[in-house]
């Protein structure tokens, strides 16, 4: 019975990690902020690059002129990026259709959920650490 258990729990591992790429989001491209459908911002650009390894290129400028930038696979393994000057890690997994990101600066934590509907990017903002209030930001697909 043990091994039956065993061999359950190892396949709904495996199936968890190797959802198919079809599932996903479709990501690449520019997309600017709809500031009408998002809470609190406006001026933001994502440039995404989906590349064949199944890496991510992603890079966000702001109207203020930040930028934040990285490549990074999507198997959860932390990579390095840049956010306005400052060095940042920033980890990448598919929650079904959705990208999440976890990003960590210093102490704090931030989540973003990526999905894609159509031509529209819906990008959630959740504060892990410091708690705080999870914006929507709504993106237009511009080419």
């Amino acid at each position: 019975m043990r091994f039956v258990c065993v061999l359950f729990c190892s396949l709904m591992v495996s199936t968890a990690l190797c959802q198919n790429a079809d599932d996903h989001s479709n990501l690449a491209g520019k997309w600017q902020i709809d500031p009408a459908r998002s809470d609190g911002t406006d001026g933001i650009t994502l440039n995404i690059q989906v590349n064949s390894d199944d890496s991510i290129h992603y890079r966000r400028d702001t109207q203020a002129g930040g930028t934040a930038e990285f490549t990074c696979t999507t198997d959860g393994k932390e990579c390095d990026m840049t956010d306005a000057g400052h060095k940042a890690k920033i980890s990448l997994w598919y929650n079904g259709s959705a990208l999440v990101m976890m990003e960590t600066k210093g102490n704090n934590v931030l989540k973003r959920k990526l999905t894609v509907t159509g031509a529209t990017l819906e990008m959630q903002v959740i504060p892990i650490v410091p708690q705080g209030r999870t914006d929507k930001l709504i993106f237009i697909k511009q080419s």
